[in-house]
Formats: structure tokens, C-alpha cells, sequence
């Protein structure tokens, strides 16, 4: 399998609280919440990612409090791989 698209890179520690900032998911529409990934890490991301993209990062993602929506957004918007 061949995946391309465009990696978004960042380091050590994306926590939950980043992927998923509290109050962006109410349990509804996950597309709508997503549009909040990452707003305080790196704000272009939500706008700019692209299905089949390419999300990457160092160690501890997704470290900290158990968020559900967190996997859920970067899926809904378009990413295809994580490393």
C-alpha cells in the first residue's frame, strides 16, 4: 500500500487536551469538533489538513486524560496514518 499525502510533523507530547480541546465535542457531530484539533499547537492544522494525509509525531501522543474524540478528529479530518 502507498500512501501520499502531506506529513504534518510535530514533537514530543501531543496530549489529548490538544487533539481534542475541552468543549470542542459534545457526542454529536465529530466533524464540527474537529475543526478545534490542534487549535493551540498549531492553528493551520484543522484548516489545512487534507484527506490522506500523514500525521506524525515523536513520543507520548495522545498522553494525558482519556479522551474518546481525540482519534475520532484526526480521522474525521482526512488523516490516514499516524506514526
Amino acid at each position: 500500500m502507498i500512501i501520499e499525502g502531506k506529513c504534518w510533523c510535530y514533537g514530543a507530547n501531543i496530549d489529548t487536551d490538544a487533539l481534542a480541546p475541552m468543549g470542542s465535542y459534545q457526542g454529536e457531530n465529530v466533524l464540527d469538533g474537529a475543526k478545534q484539533c490542534l487549535r493551540d499547537v498549531d492553528p493551520r492544522f484543522a484548516k489545512g489538513v487534507r484527506e490522506n494525509d500523514i500525521f506524525v509525531a515523536t513520543e507520548n501522543l495522545g498522553i494525558g486524560s482519556s479522551r474518546e474524540a481525540a482519534p475520532l478528529f484526526l480521522k474525521a479530518l482526512g488523516v490516514r496514518l499516524i506514526l
